[in-house]
């Protein structure tokens, strides 16, 4: 089989996209930390989403380095199953990463427009129980093989595990969720600015800025089509690693 390696690839788009986010997220802190002492809700949970991001970087760093991103036959068996477990560990945070964001987003939307109660508890209630959706991946992730370990040791006799299309099925639909929601979040505050009397240049600015977050709904709808990868249970390392990149 030809030496193929995503490994470098992983960690290059991960290490740069998080090198990225962490500066705009410790500037942003500091900012409303620091100079302004008006730190909200959205702040606290932009910061939170950081930590995970990086937990989520850290932990799938180590696994490239014991070979997630090759193909499993060119692993020993202790490569293998190290890789696997830390792969597989990656996925919570990795999830909560983009999923702990939106609710950042609500928070600030709240802050900026101060809705009314009914629209405050609509968009709590959607998107709050579309992230819960979303995080169900975690527990089918770890919940589908009993023991869990069964995930990512080598013939293990007595484990039980359920198809893994129940997961593959499971993840397309939070996927779609995801999409859908992110196109909410960036839609919903440009019909709400349309409708204020502010400035017209600085109306068209906020639209701009909140619109960009179509630009992950195209990532969400993307990364479904990398999500099939989890089926393929003989080449694990190898088999999610476009979705490990997606997922940052």
């Amino acid at each position: 089989m030809e030496q193929q390696n995503k490994g470098p690839t992983i960690l290059g788009v991960m290490w740069a996209t998080t090198s990225t986010a962490l500066v705009f997220v410790v500037a942003r802190v500091y900012t409303r930390g620091k100079i302004l002492k008006k730190m909200g809700l959205d702040d606290y949970l932009i910061g939170l989403s950081m930590i995970l991001g990086l937990i989520f970087v850290g932990l799938t760093t180590s696994a490239v380095r014991y070979g997630n991103g090759r193909h499993s036959e060119t692993l020993t068996r202790d490569q293998f199953e190290k890789a696997a477990m830390l792969n597989t560990a990656g996925f919570a945070p990795g999830i909560l990463s983009f999923t702990v964001p939106k609710l950042g987003v609500v928070a600030l939307l709240i802050r900026l427009f101060n809705p009314s109660r009914p629209r405050k508890i609509f968009l709590w209630s959607f998107v709050g129980g579309s992230c819960m959706i979303i995080s169900g991946c975690i527990v089918i992730i770890y919940a589908q093989c009993s023991p869990t370990r069964a995930l990512w040791t080598v013939n293990l006799n007595s484990a039980r595990c359920w198809s893994p299309w129940i997961l593959v099925n499971y993840s397309l639909f939070a996927g779609a969720l995801s999409a859908f929601l992110d196109l909410f979040l960036a839609v919903y505050p440009g019909v709400i600015m349309w409708k204020l009397q502010i400035a017209q240049r600085k109306k068209i600015g906020l639209i701009t800025a909140f619109s960009l977050g179509a630009c992950a709904a195209v990532v969400a709808v993307y990364k479904c089509t990398r999500i099939p990868g989890l089926a393929d249970e003989s080449d694990s390392t190898y088999s999610t690693a476009d979705l490990v990149i997606w997922t940052k």
